[in-house]
């Protein structure tokens, strides 16, 4: 709430006051009164008033008030005067009498001197309490007070613009602009008062008017329409709890919020600034006028959002709210009272479903209904009393929840809106024929059988549920009507009925689609479904269309012989059976049987199949001949397909004595009979009987008819030889398939088999030419394992120490640009070591270069394996380099041997330090060394040079000296080398070169190094 309080600054008026007693003429007899003004000159007073005593306006701009009271009002409202210094209550003297002339020259002394020693302080507290005192003494002067107030605020303006410009930065420069503001505004400067407040807000966040200086400013903004500059500045506001503005900006800023059409960030303010009142147990007039305004502005608010869909998402983010109900009833209202008839509906379902439980909640579904019928929207009120119906009917939730009393009062209303309903969809569903209008239609068509009906009426009624919810698509639901009336009432069109709930699970599975898990799910029902027509009906001529759907429906939907599939088949052959031995003339009884074996068959039941071709064999009146012929070789196959080979050689003989005409027909069931021998090859060849499972491969070659059956015979038997091992024996039939099927795919793979064949038989050098005729023979097709079979020539060539023809299968190898870099690489390093060992040095370094010049190339690309042989290669090439270094004598004159020297020395340590950036550690630590080892000995080569002839002792002395000066940083330079070295033993390298670096740092500085390290042995290489 806010609360009506007038401010007041209390400034340190001692100095000022004793002064003013200390001017004073002497006392005469009856004293002179100097009236002061009551009190300290207040602060700039709230805008708004309390809510205590002021109706805060809701639905039109609220007018912008003053910022500051008028001096003349306030001083009006001043009366009666108290003097500070005695605390007694006076009254003015008659302005006619002596004592008046005397105040007044007396006052205009003070005056005077006050505004002198205002000019005179060092601080702002000090000029601003004179000038208070001073602008009391030129105010207090009756009539002449307005004119006297504008001048002295005139003056204070000059005075504290003055008083500004000398005054050093700090924050009692706030002060000044404090003073400076309220005196421009009661100069009716307002510009000018804002900016004064601005520069206190932005520079001096530590001033106690912060926020009254704030507030201000909001209450500025709003004025002149800056909405959202007055919210922010009221929301500053609001970060001081304890302020007596608090509330009036909470208010305002909602308003600010509202104003700026930034409804989501007004209504937080608002429903804060509501809170505070709705939890006062009492309230005031004042405060419930302010609480109703807030609540209206909630609702436009909501309104020029998105209505109850936004009032839902505030409450989500909130929590439950004990005013919640209230809010949307208002916002329902507000609706109403624009006429947004639908948009009222949805706020009171909003609620509702918010709040589906609360005890109002059917009277706020009933005003819905009212809503619509008030609105004149027909179909929403049947949607609304459909939905009145579901949510309160007896299988709801709040039936269940609610008390006796509660569904007493819902019975009447409850039946009234289902008779309606039952009305409206029977007629509409007829006109309009729509799935929903169906649907619905079926909701009070089983209404309507709850009131059991007589039963030739509920045929009727059943029978256009059934149909409606067929119409509807809904077929789980119609088959269960279909099936009721079919079978559960006296009904004469039974067979009618019970047919069109089989073609409701047609449809059914057809709209499930490529769903086959919920296909079949509810086939099993619609299996049995169909034996229950089978069983009423046997002689429909529908009864064996059906079953024979059923039999296809498996075929066509279940992969794998699973249990349901097998429990299914099961179901099916029993009610084959049945209707064959109950029907044994009807001619369909026999092709239900040859279905019922090819879907045996189809999933390789092959007791099942000959279960049920034994059954048609069997039939009297005999089958003719053909549906015989195929049942005898369903059998053949059956025993073939169980691995009973005596059985089916001789249920394939029985095939053989059919008359068969067809030429193609026969060549089949030889080749049958051909697959017998191969399948018992497979047997033999899966017993580990590698041999037997050869010859027999071979039998079903000689036996085939097809010569594609033959060639995979003949493949076959070669092939198991190789599988068991018969390395050996599988090598003649190799070449023989080889010279007898040329053309055929199957010889391609012929070199890969006899390769291997060849090396498990050691027979290497042969394997080693198939792994060069594979190469030739992929070279195009496929490059990759081309050059693996080259490759692997190479090594078997090693492997068997043929280094000739290894080199020269590596010298092709290499020869190819378009095989890997890496691999390129390797060859040619094995060149390197072929070449290095038999010491044929000019092809060795050839190597070398070849390797080098790879991995420049590469540089950072390069794969580790490249790095490794570039950073060797780069290292065995410095060598002489560095050996033309050594060579070089320092002989007289230095200066000629010396250069040549230097000259040989950058040769070896460029070489040396490429070496090392190529960043091996094997290498890197060699190639330092190798530069340490330059630095020591062109150092130890100057000491030891060659003196000139003709030098006394004294100029060799001195001549000594300055070799030792320049030999001495380059042995520092080859300890600094060393030292790097020696450093990586920290990054666990410690291979010889470290070894040798330590040692040599022993020599150049034993003080430091010689002694033994304790480390471990760890070189960082490649491979």
């Amino acid at each position: 709430m806010i609360v009506k309080t007038s401010f007041y600054r209390l400034s340190p008026l001692a100095l000022a006051i004793a002064f003013l007693t200390a001017c004073s003429t002497p006392a005469p007899t009856k004293p002179v009164v100097v009236v002061p003004p009551p009190a300290a000159i207040p602060k700039f007073k709230p805008t708004l008033a309390s809510l205590d005593s002021v109706k805060v306006p809701i639905l039109k701009d609220p007018e912008p008030a003053a910022n500051f009271a008028d001096p003349a009002e306030r001083l009006n409202k001043l009366q009666p005067r108290t003097n500070p210094l005695t605390g007694v209550t006076e009254v003015a003297p008659n302005s006619d009498g002596l004592e008046v002339q005397i105040n007044e020259k007396l006052n205009e002394a003070l005056y005077n001197q006050l505004v002198a020693d205002a000019k005179k302080a060092k601080d702002p507290g000090t000029a601003t309490a004179y000038l208070k005192v001073a602008r009391r003494l030129k105010t207090g002067s009756g009539s002449a007070a307005d004119k006297a107030e504008q001048e002295m605020l005139e003056k204070n303006v000059d005075f504290y613009q003055d008083l500004l410009e000398r005054m050093p930065a700090s924050e009692s420069r706030a002060e000044i602009y404090y003073e400076l503001a309220k005196n421009y505004d009661l100069l009716t400067k307002k510009e000018e008062s804002v900016a004064a407040l601005k520069m206190i807000a932005e520079k001096y966040p530590s001033s106690p008017h912060l926020t009254e200086v704030r507030f201000r400013l909001a209450e500025d903004a709003f004025a002149n329409r800056r909405f959202l500059e007055a919210a922010d500045y009221y929301g500053k506001v609001l970060s001081d709890k304890k302020t007596d503005f608090y509330d009036q900006s909470l208010y305002k800023r909602g308003w600010s919020f509202y104003r700026a059409s930034d409804y989501e960030s007004a209504l937080p303010e608002f429903f804060g600034f509501a809170e505070k009142i709705w939890i006062k147990p009492k309230k005031s007039k004042q405060e419930q006028e302010a609480l109703d305004d807030a609540l209206e502005v909630i609702s436009l608010s909501f309104i020029q959002l998105e209505g109850a869909k936004s009032a839902d998402v505030y409450f989500d983010k909130v929590g439950e709210k004990f005013y919640e109900s209230i809010i949307y009833n208002n916002l329902a209202k507000a609706y109403i009272g624009k006429k947004l008839y639908k948009e009222a509906a949805d706020t009171y379902n909003s609620f509702i479903n918010r709040h589906p439980f609360d005890p109002t909640a059917p009277d706020l579904s009933t005003a819905v209904i009212n809503v619509y019928e008030l609105g004149g929207f027909p179909s929403l009120v049947v949607t609304a009393k459909e939905d009145f119906v579901k949510h309160y009917d007896a299988n709801s939730a709040f039936w269940q929840q609610a008390d006796e009393a509660t569904r007493t009062k819902l019975r009447p209303t409850l039946e009234g809106h289902i008779v309606d309903l039952a009305k409206h969809y029977h007629a509409l569903a007829q006109i309009n024929n729509l799935p929903t209008d169906y649907q619905k239609a079926a909701t009070w068509y089983r209404a309507h059988l709850s009131l059991n009906p007589k039963e030739e009426d509920a045929i009727v009624v059943n029978q256009l549920l059934a149909e409606v919810l067929y119409s509807a698509k809904d077929y789980k639901s119609a088959i269960v009507e279909f099936e009721k009336t079919a079978y559960e009432y006296n009904n004469p069109k039974g067979a009618e009925s019970a047919y069109f709930a089989l073609l409701s699970y047609q449809d059914w599975d057809k709209s499930l689609a490529n769903d086959l898990a919920a296909r079949k799910d509810i086939f099993p029902k619609r299996a049995a479904s169909t034996y229950k027509f089978a069983e009423k009906f046997p002689q429909d001529p529908n009864t064996a269309v059906v079953m024979q759907g059923v039999i296809q429906y498996i075929v066509d939907n279940y992969t794998s012989y699973d249990d349901s599939a097998k429990q299914l088949s099961a179901d099916l052959e029993a009610n084959i059976f049945k209707f064959a031995a109950s029907q044994p003339q009807d001619k369909n009884a026999a092709l239900l049987l040859q279905g019922l074996t090819n879907l045996y068959l189809n999933f390789k039941d092959f007791d099942g199949a000959v279960r049920t071709s034994q059954t048609l064999l069997a039939m009297n009146p005999p089958v003719d001949e053909k549906l015989r012929l195929d049942a005898t070789a369903i059998i053949a196959n059956a025993y073939f397909d169980k691995g009973n080979w005596e059985e089916a050689d001789k249920s394939y003989q029985q095939v053989l004595a059919f008359n068969i005409a067809d030429s193609k027909q026969k060549a089949s069931y030889q080749d049958r009979l051909a697959t017998t021998y191969y399948r018992q090859a497979e047997k033999f060849r899966d017993d580990k009987n590698p041999e037997q499972a050869a010859q027999a491969f071979l039998k079903a070659a000689q036996a085939a008819a097809d010569p594609k059956l033959r060639a995979s015979s003949d493949f076959d038997a070669a092939t198991v030889l190789l599988n068991g091992e018969k390395y050996k024996e599988a090598i003649p039939v190799l070449i023989a398939f080889r010279d007898k099927y040329p053309d055929n795919p199957l010889s391609q793979d012929i070199p890969e088999k006899l390769a291997v064949a060849y090396e498990k038989t050691d027979d290497l050098s042969n394997a080693a030419q198939q792994y060069q005729v594979i190469a030739a023979r992929d070279l195009k097709k496929n490059p990759a394992a081309a050059r693996e079979a080259l490759w692997l020539a190479a090594e078997t060539y090693e492997k068997i120490k043929q280094p000739e023809a290894a080199i020269k299968v590596y010298q092709q190898y290499i020869a190819d640009t378009n095989n890997p870099v890496d691999q390129r690489a390797e060859a040619t390093f094995r060149l390197y070591t072929y070449y290095s060992k038999n010491n044929l040095n000019t092809e060795a370094q050839n190597s070398l270069k070849s390797l080098a010049q790879t991995y420049d190339k590469l540089a950072d690309k390069a794969s580790p394996r490249v790095r490794y042989f570039g950073a060797m290669a780069h290292f065995k090439m410095s060598q002489p380099l560095y050996d033309s270094f050594a060579a070089i004598t320092l002989k007289q004159p230095l200066k000629v041997s010396l250069a040549a020297k230097k000259k040989a020395m950058q040769a070896a340590l460029g070489a040396y330090n490429k070496v090392a950036l190529i960043g091996v550690a094997e290498f890197t630590t060699a190639a330092n060394y190798q530069q340490a080892q330059i630095y020591q000995k062109l150092s130890a080569d100057l000491l030891a040079s060659e003196r000139p002839k003709g030098l006394s002792e004294l100029e060799l002395e001195q001549y000594g000296i300055l070799l030792e000066e320049q030999a001495e940083p380059l042995a520092d330079k080859a300890i600094g080398i060393y030292t790097v070295n020696a450093n990586l033993v920290k990054e666990q390298v410690y291979d010889s070169y470290v070894q040798k670096s330590f040692a040599a740092l022993a020599e150049l500085s034993p003080g430091r190094y010689k002694k033994t390290e304790l480390v471990e042995s760890s070189i960082d290489e490649i491979y």
